[in-house]
């Protein structure tokens, strides 16, 4: 799933998206935004890749990892060092961002929970959750990657030895 809007009725009970089976480690719900929703998703097996989402305002538990199916398999909702992962913002949820309600730990680093403070970050979730490496407040839907390659001019051949720098002047 990519750019879905998942949105119920104001202080509906309908959850978002629901997962179930091992097949879904190998799926991908990308820059999805969930609001008014009682649980955004529900994972019953393995965990899809979920990143670049948005949950909130308006939803009761951002994402709920069941322990009916026996699912723990599967995707980190985040990585440190792992571009490819994270990047979800939590924000106006009226529960858990992340409600674990398995026996291992699901890594959720690289996400934006709306607060700096560990103290409130951590009472943003619910079971064994590792919020290493959080973003800052504010930076979740707002990932980025550069790739450059560099050229001289005259021979038009790669330059792999060099050094570049990068000054922001503001975000566009």
């Amino acid at each position: 799933l990519l750019n879905v809007t998942f949105e119920g009725l104001a202080e509906s009970d309908a959850v978002g998206l629901e997962v179930h089976g091992n097949a879904s480690a190998n799926s991908l719900v990308e820059s999805c935004t969930f609001t008014n929703l009682q649980i955004a998703i529900a994972v019953h097996g393995a965990t899809p890749r979920i990143r670049r989402c948005n949950f909130g305002p308006g939803v009761g538990d951002g994402i709920v990892f069941y322990n009916d199916e026996g699912g723990s398999e599967g995707n980190a909702l985040g990585v440190a060092g792992n571009s490819n992962s994270g990047f979800n913002a939590f924000g106006g949820l009226d529960g858990f961002a992340v409600n674990n309600l398995r026996p291992g730990t699901i890594v959720a680093q690289r996400c934006d929970w709306s607060t700096d403070d560990p103290d409130e970050m951590s009472q943003m979730v619910n079971g064994d959750v590792d919020q290493d490496g959080a973003l800052k407040s504010g930076a979740g839907l707002f990932p980025a990657s550069i790739v450059c390659s560099v050229w001289d001019a005259v021979s038009r051949k790669s330059i792999r030895d060099g050094a570049l720098e990068l000054t922001p002047w503001g975000i566009c």
